[in-house]
């Protein structure tokens, strides 16, 4: 992706004739060396470096056949020819792997469908500097693009590896959203879910 977000995900496949076929999914945020002491340590410098590789969580998908015993699962109309496979949880990533065991027949890969998701928020706010911009205006769209990053349901910490709605965390972020936006539903979300 052109830069990090948070998304559902949608792959796409022809439904196999025999069983046996695997997907290994691996969404990660940037490239980087391998954990030294736990497997998701991140240790990266230039998040685009591909001469390293991707190290993070990994979804597996063990697909159905048409032959299948247990039948249509009912999820889509055209699941007899097509098969998804749509993580239950959103996921953030700029970087996905996959790793694909086809077995002994072929399998047709559809696409990918790409869902961003986040809370709508409508940035009213604008920085001006004079002489050369450039780098304020880059660091300002990195900056709202990760805030919008924390802002799903609940202000969160990290979309990535925590996932979890701190005190001082949602109160700095609830202030921004004010001098931002204008908007309070979020942050009173967060008030009425502690309470």
């Amino acid at each position: 992706m052109p830069h990090h977000l948070t998304a559902f995900v949608r792959f796409r496949f022809r439904q196999p004739e025999l069983k046996g076929r695997v997907l290994r999914v691996t969404y990660s945020e940037s490239y980087g060396d391998e954990p030294r002491r736990i497997p998701w340590e991140r240790r990266n410098g230039n998040r685009c470096d591909y001469t390293k590789s991707i190290y993070s969580p990994i979804d597996i998908y063990e697909f159905r056949w048409k032959r299948n015993p247990c039948g249509n699962l009912g999820y889509y109309a055209d699941e007899m020819e097509q098969e998804i496979f749509m993580p239950f949880h959103w996921k953030t990533f700029r970087f996905i792997r996959l790793n694909i065991d086809v077995g002994s027949t072929d399998l047709v890969f559809d696409g990918v469908e790409i869902e961003t998701v986040n809370y709508p928020l409508e940035a009213e706010a604008q920085i001006i500097v004079s002489g050369d911009d450039a780098f304020v205006e880059n660091f300002w769209t990195a900056g709202i693009r990760t805030f919008e990053n924390c802002m799903l349901d609940c202000y969160e910490d990290c979309p990535f590896s925590e996932r979890m709605q701190y005190a001082m965390g949602t109160r700095s972020m609830s202030l921004f959203t004010y001098l931002l936006s204008g908007d309070d539903q979020l942050a009173r979300q967060a008030i009425r879910s502690t309470a």
